[in-house]
């Protein structure tokens, strides 16, 4: 399964590497990545590969929710299926 994951927020130092340290423990795989700075806010989507995970897609998603609890960033997963359906023309 595939899953597409977005992150935005301020810029800081370690945001890219908290969300790919995060996906490596969970076993996931990063099959593709675009990430910017506009104006001092950070944005990236990251396309991830639940294959080899022994994690279900709903633990993997709780736990990127966690991953920055003082609020100034926000993580989202939702299934590949999803987010392409959503975004057809």
């Amino acid at each position: 399964m595939k899953a597409i994951i977005t992150t935005t927020g301020r810029d800081r130092v370690g945001i890219l590497a908290a969300v790919a340290g995060y996906i490596s423990e969970m076993n996931c795989n990063v099959e593709d990545i675009s990430q910017t700075v506009m104006q001092g806010n950070f944005v990236m989507i990251m396309m991830i590969s639940l294959d080899g995970s022994s994690h279900s897609f709903e633990e993997v998603s709780e736990g990127l929710s966690r991953l920055f609890p003082q609020g100034d960033l926000t993580v989202s997963m939702q299934r590949a299926e999803i987010f392409d359906a959503m975004h057809r023309v």
